[in-house]
């Protein structure tokens, strides 16, 4: 899905339930599969995670300022919602269980389709695992 940061916001805002956005900070370590070198791979390694509101004047760049402060060791964002079936908006804490199974599943080389993927200059990308080795 190719679709800018503000856009998700301004899609969040006219959803009917209050929504969370699960936010995976990762670093990308590439490399050379020396059976197939005309195929670059990368590995993932989950930086940081954090969860916001969905809420007018969130920014990529203000995300990315805040993630900076804290460890700017970090080349792509993958982002995912959050929201309760009774309408209530979702507590920070309801997000930690979420967000933890966003970095095992980075760990574990899953599928990240589900996930919005953007690099530092908010460019959106499409991540492909590759688990079965060919």
């Amino acid at each position: 899905m190719d679709m800018r940061f503000a856009d998700l916001i301004d899609t969040g805002m006219r959803q009917e339930v209050p929504m969370r956005l699960l936010i995976l900070f990762v670093r990308v370590a590439r490399m050379r599969d020396p059976q197939h070198p005309e195929r670059p791979a990368s590995t993932l390694t989950p930086v940081m995670v954090t969860d916001k509101l969905i809420e007018p004047g969130l920014t990529f760049n203000a995300l990315v300022e805040e993630a900076d402060a804290i460890n700017p060791a970090w080349d792509l964002v993958l982002i995912s919602t959050l929201s309760r079936a009774d309408g209530n908006i979702p507590a920070s804490q309801e997000a930690v269980p979420h967000l933890q199974r966003m970095a095992d599943t980075v760990v574990s080389g899953g599928d990240l389709s589900c996930f919005i993927v953007y690099d530092r200059a908010e460019t959106p990308l499409r991540i492909e695992s590759n688990l079965a080795g060919g």
